[in-house]
């Protein structure tokens, strides 16, 4: 990924200190575009707490 170049162990450690701040960012990095249900089509949605969306219309979850 483009945001890494130039990037060393350090600096990537410094960012990503835990699971949940890696599971957060992959979640933004995702979704960067906004949320469409792979389902249904819809994009209204609620987010778990694995940063995950939910489907506010059929529940699907991903």
């Amino acid at each position: 990924m483009e945001i890494f170049k130039g990037q060393n162990l350090l600096e990537f450690a410094e960012r990503f200190k835990t699971d949940l701040d890696c599971e957060e960012y992959l979640s933004h990095w995702k979704w960067k575009n906004g949320y469409c249900c792979r389902k249904c089509g819809h994009t209204k949605y609620q987010v778990r707490k694995d940063f995950s969306r939910t489907c506010n219309i059929c529940s699907d979850t991903e």
